[in-house]
């Protein structure tokens, strides 16, 4: 009986030495797991960092890869402790913010780009980075591009205490930047427009256009000279008793079109003529007296 008792307060039916080794093996068990975690969480930490280093290089001999960016930010914010800041991105903002404030017009602005540029390359996780980089993108007037980097601030930082204003701030961006490029539109298809009438007035250069009618025993020639942009217009003829007469008058160039006002010329015109020059360049259509009447004139030179 009192071995059983015993038997009951060691709470075990095993010896006591073999009891306490028991013991000493499963806490030993217990340290080893824990250190294989915190061995096994170094080597996943230590290769993250390798894989940013890594990204960080791809990312210099490519600076507008915004996925590649986007890559490391995911990474970056994955990591603890946090990676370091280099000296160069130190280095690079304070230039920037030199520049910034020094800055009187768009192109002092995109000296500080230029700086918060190499800033964003040597620490592109960090949130500032990209801030410091959109700010100066917009006063430098690149809002396509400050739009960009705020969409990076935003991923550095989706919950922060900024991202309500860095978003009012990007949409004001776009909307600047939806404007601008509408505007750049209009002005290239205006210069290719300017550039196409050029090209055709350079090929009219020095052209002539001529028509002769006879009618009720005259006879009439009219031509049309083309030279420097201008229209040179002679109506002349003879009338049956053999006395000559004469029209003459000159407009500018529109395009491909002209108009001759009512007494524009030396001996002047009896009614206004408007002109439109074919796309081909080998005749005009003219009229006159409000469009009553009309005529087309073919080039003879």
């Amino acid at each position: 009986m009192g071995g059983v008792a015993v038997a009951r307060r060691n709470n075990s039916i095993l010896p006591p030495k073999i009891n306490n080794m028991s013991k000493r093996l499963t806490s030993l068990t217990s340290l080893l797991f824990a250190f294989l975690l915190v061995f096994a969480g170094n080597k996943v930490s230590a290769d993250d960092r390798e894989t940013l280093h890594q990204y960080v290089s791809q990312l210099k001999s490519n600076p507008e890869d915004n996925q590649l960016r986007e890559k490391i930010i995911k990474l970056a914010l994955t990591l603890n402790p946090k990676p370091t800041i280099p000296e160069d991105w130190e280095r690079f903002s304070i230039r920037g913010r030199a520049a910034m404030q020094s800055a009187k017009n768009e192109n002092d602005y995109k000296d500080a780009v230029a700086e918060f540029e190499k800033a964003a390359l040597a620490a592109p996780w960090l949130a500032d980075s990209y801030n410091n980089l959109a700010v100066a993108q917009q006063k430098a007037g690149d809002y396509d591009k400050a739009v960009q980097n705020l969409k990076l601030y935003l991923l550095t930082a989706p919950d922060g205490k900024d991202a309500k204003a860095a978003k009012t701030f990007m949409y004001e961006l776009e909307f600047k930047a939806e404007k601008k490029a509408k505007a750049k539109q209009t002005e290239t298809a205006q210069a290719e427009a300017a550039n196409q009438e050029a090209a055709f007035l350079r090929r009219l250069e020095g052209a002539r256009f001529e028509k002769t009618e006879y009618f009720s025993g005259r006879d009439s020639v009219t031509t049309i000279d083309l030279r420097n942009g201008e229209v040179f217009f002679e109506l002349h003829g003879s009338n049956p008793d053999g006395s000559s007469w004469w029209q003459r008058g000159n407009g500018k160039m529109q395009g491909h079109k002209f108009s001759l006002p009512e007494n524009s010329g030396g001996h002047g015109l009896a009614d206004s003529y408007e002109g439109t020059i074919s796309e081909d360049g080998k005749s005009i259509s003219l009229a006159w007296r409000s469009g009553k009447y009309s005529a087309v004139i073919k080039r003879v030179k």
